[in-house]
């Protein structure tokens, strides 16, 4: 299972500040029933399995990528019944990778979710530029409008900018162009004020709850949940912690690759192997199987990485000691702030 590659962040030195975190208790797993339910992702829309596709893998965020290939994954998590897919301008091509497999997909349409707003110095969140974003996503799907469009890096919309963007995204509601709004990533502060602001139905948390770190529980999450907002949890390995990238993130040593991470990924892997699961599937499924997360945002970069995020999810949820074990894992150890 790959996952989103994001830009280069300030190593942690010694005087990185670190959190005071309070003690999550364990919640407890998820039963089958609620594991496998499918809900709408918002108003109007199809019911989705709990289980989303991510495409920044396919587009090529990891490294260069074969459109054809990421057309047969994309086929594939549609005829499996995975039916929410998220994409963003910033994920190379996979909006027009996505935009080819609906061009020659002939089963029931899945629903599309992008991001609008570009990242860095570039980004233009005036509303002709989030029209011209929604047109260029829109173009690049072959003409169909995406169903759900978060606003991307939305900590990065300040002051006039963010309230005239709100307003403009609460027209786009109203005028049907969109059926729901988000929040791609964003501290928790800006995540907070767009909350409040009861026009975005859904935040993503990226890199901020898995199964090396509970971060996002002590604020994104019940700040979402006490509105009626859905969460959805990205990064489920950790940026490649739990996964393929170990070496590298050990190497580049950016903030979401402190040692407090690398040692709870350590525990993890012990509690993988003692339980006889694949550390990669333990990781997903213990995202899967927590109450607080509403949808889990899974990014496979080829087939091999989808088949094995489809087998952790139709393995349903992790046995309650293996879940308690994994979360208080989560917790040991103070851990600086990471997340977008």
């Amino acid at each position: 299972m790959a996952e989103q590659q994001r830009p280069e962040e300030a190593p942690v030195t010694e005087d990185t500040p670190m959190l005071d975190l309070p003690v999550f208790p364990v919640d407890g797993p998820l039963d089958e029933q609620t594991f496998f339910a499918s809900t709408p992702p918002a108003t109007g829309l199809p019911a989705c399995r709990r289980l989303a596709f991510g495409t920044a893998g396919i587009g090529g965020s990891w490294g260069e990528r074969v459109d054809a290939d990421g057309v047969e994954v994309l086929h594939d998590v549609w005829a499996s019944g995975f039916m929410l897919t998220d994409s963003a301008k910033k994920y190379g091509r996979a909006e027009s990778i996505i935009g080819q497999a609906l061009a020659t997909w002939t089963g029931d349409a899945p629903v599309i979710a992008t991001k609008f707003g570009d990242e860095g110095p570039k980004r233009d969140d005036t509303p002709a530029g989030l029209d011209r974003h929604l047109a260029d996503s829109a173009a690049k799907f072959g003409g169909r409008h995406p169903d759900m469009v978060a606003l991307h890096e939305p900590h990065m919309v300040t002051g006039q900018a963010r309230a005239t963007a709100i307003e403009h995204i609460r027209t786009l509601l109203s005028a049907g162009r969109i059926s729901a709004a988000g929040l791609g990533g964003g501290g928790p502060e800006a995540q907070k004020d767009y909350i409040n602001s009861g026009v975005f139905r859904y935040a993503i948390t990226f890199l901020r709850v898995n199964a090396v770190t509970l971060q996002g529980l002590a604020d994104t999450v019940p700040q979402a949940r006490a509105k009626g907002v859905k969460v959805f949890a990205a990064s489920p390995l950790h940026m490649g912690l739990l996964g393929a990238r170990y070496d590298i993130i050990r190497e580049q040593k950016p903030s979401y690759g402190a040692d407090v991470f690398f040692d709870r990924a350590a525990a993890q892997r012990r509690v993988a192997e003692e339980a006889g699961i694949a550390v990669t599937q333990l990781a997903l499924r213990f995202l899967l199987s927590m109450p607080a997360i509403d949808y889990v945002l899974a990014g496979a970069s080829r087939m091999s990485e989808w088949l094995d995020c489809k087998a952790a999810y139709e393995a349903g949820p992790l046995p309650a000691d293996v879940y308690e074990a994994v979360w208080r894992n989560a917790q040991q150890g103070s851990e600086p702030y990471v997340g977008y």
